[in-house]
């Protein structure tokens, strides 16, 4: 690793501490989450063509997530957690002032759903969009 790399780590890990948001990742077609996963809020604007041939920017709740946190638990005991990658319909739920959020996993127009932060593909950057607000003391999902 180089010395530039190791700066972006430090400084990824520094901001998942100090700014980090504890969410729960639900993969596509189960209502189970996979707890203890901590991300960094962001936004990605990106241009949405409308089918009058208009543009509009359109904002995107991205979700850096650390690579490794991207495990499911193994169907046999004693084996290792199984990785897996962020994909459509994936949702990702997290609570903030009272009120619970749920965002599904979307490609943003012209692009895939999710991306890596740099090259050593250790942080994804995941694309989301809000498709549920609620009071945090209701049932949930």
């Amino acid at each position: 690793m180089t010395d530039f790399h190791n700066a972006i780590q430090g400084a990824v890990q520094t901001a998942r501490s100090v700014a980090g948001t504890a969410v729960a990742y639900l993969r596509r077609g189960t209502d189970t989450p996979l707890a203890g996963i901590t991300a960094i809020l962001g936004t990605t604007r990106f241009e949405k063509h409308t089918s009058l041939g208009t543009v509009v920017m359109a904002p995107a709740r991205d979700f850096l997530i650390a690579a490794a946190a991207m495990v499911e638990p193994a169907e046999i005991e004693g084996e290792p957690p199984v990785p897996f990658d962020p994909e459509p319909g994936d949702r990702i739920a997290l609570v903030q002032g009272g009120t619970r959020f749920l965002f599904e996993v979307m490609p943003l127009e012209g692009s895939r759903e999710s991306e890596w932060l740099d090259s050593t593909t250790d942080q994804y950057r995941i694309h989301t969009r809000l498709v549920k607000r609620q009071p945090a003391g209701d049932q949930w999902p």
